[in-house]
This record gives structure tokens, sequence and C-alpha cells, in this order.
């Protein structure tokens, strides 16, 4: 069994990696930029996604924590659930600029909040 601690260092190294890669396809949407197109910016993120994924389920595991007994935790998988759908219509999916920048924006802000019930563990972290 792999230490708490490397869990979470391996799962906060995945939050930081796909925060950042998703910012930066988002500024570059922002700009037009034609890199965004590339074929890495379709794989790469989502292998990252998926290690995150999988080190949130085995800290969650490990520790004995479940979404139905942690408010925070809930909070949280519902806010993830969110900015899914958000950064889906940030990077590809809406169908003009404006509403690109309007869920990117709102994605952002959904992250700001993730992040902080994360490190408060209160689903109102305000």
């Amino acid at each position: 069994m792999m230490d708490y601690h490397v869990l979470k260092l391996i799962h906060v190294s995945c939050v930081a990696a796909s925060v950042s890669l998703f910012l930066l396809r988002g500024a570059g949407m922002w700009c037009g930029a034609a890199w965004t197109a590339q074929r890495w910016t379709r794989t790469v993120p989502p292998l990252i996604d998926t290690l995150l994924l999988a080190s949130a389920v085995t800290l969650a595991w490990t520790s004995g924590q479940s979404p139905l007994v942690q408010p925070w935790l809930s909070a949280k998988l519902g806010a993830v659930a969110l900015y899914i759908v958000l950064g889906a219509f940030a990077l590809k999916r809406a169908r003009t600029r404006t509403g690109r920048r309007a869920a990117l924006l709102a994605a952002t802000a959904t992250l700001a909040y993730i992040i902080a019930v994360a490190v408060t563990k209160q689903a109102w972290p305000l």
C-alpha cells in the first residue's frame, strides 16, 4: 500500500498540472492561438486528469473518507462536476467566443472554490 503522503503528493501535483494546463489552454482560446488545436492539447490533459481521479479515489479510500459522510467532500465533488461541464464549454462546446470566455471565467471561479474547499475542509470556506 502506498503511503498517504506520497498519494497526496501525487494528487496535489496532478491538480497543479491539470489546473495549469486548463488555464494555459483557456488563455490560448481567449487569444485565438492556433496551438490550442494541436493534438497534445487533447491527449495530455485527459491522462493527467485520469491520474488525478485515481489518486483522489485512492486517497479517499485509504483515509476512510466518504462523500456521504463528509459534507466538504460532497461539495468538492459537486463542484468538480460543475467544473468539468464549464471547462468543456470553455474549451470546445460553446458556439461563440463570448460563450467560451464566460464559461472560462465561471470554470476558473469554480476551481478557486474547489481549492478553497480542499484546503479548509469546509463546504463553505469563506
